[in-house]
């Protein structure tokens, strides 16, 4: 396992962040990938939610030499988190993921109760196996074909 650090991220992280999102592979099981603009807004967006209202956002970054991964929760309306993680090719197979999730989990269980959730393609194995450990129901999707929601309360 690599040694990293998690913290939660700042206006700062933004280029690195992009980065992640935009490395190859992150896109890999949508049907198509969006360009590096609409990844771009698509980060800001998020980092300027997390900074806005952080009661509703959680964005943590994985601090190797430079931003390794990240991992979102979104609060939805109906009060479940939304979660999302990426590692950057480079830094894949080393536990990022995993502590990353985990790190995020410790964070929404202080807010309890809760109930939280991902999407995650049912190819995408690196995936499942990450999410695995933290959420109780793994249930296809029916109005997205080949994707499977974890879910988990407390």
């Amino acid at each position: 396992m690599t040694d990293v650090c998690i913290r939660l991220a700042s206006a700062a992280d933004e280029g690195d962040i992009i980065d992640v999102f935009h490395s190859k592979g992150f896109f890999t099981y949508l049907p198509s990938a969006p360009d590096r603009q609409t990844v771009e807004a698509t980060v800001s967006f998020y980092l300027e939610e997390y900074l806005r209202f952080p009661k509703r956002n959680v964005f943590l970054v994985a601090e190797l030499i430079n931003i390794g991964g990240f991992a979102t929760a979104h609060k939805r309306t109906d009060d479940t988190w939304e979660i999302q993680v990426g590692v950057h090719p480079a830094y894949r197979k080393n536990g990022i993921g995993g502590q990353l999730v985990a790190a995020l989990i410790n964070i929404l269980r202080a807010q309890t109760p809760t109930k939280c959730r991902a999407l995650i393609h049912r190819e995408n194995i690196a995936s499942m196996r990450i999410f695995s450990p933290f959420f109780h129901t793994m249930e296809p999707v029916p109005e997205m074909e080949n994707y499977v929601r974890f879910t988990a309360s407390w």
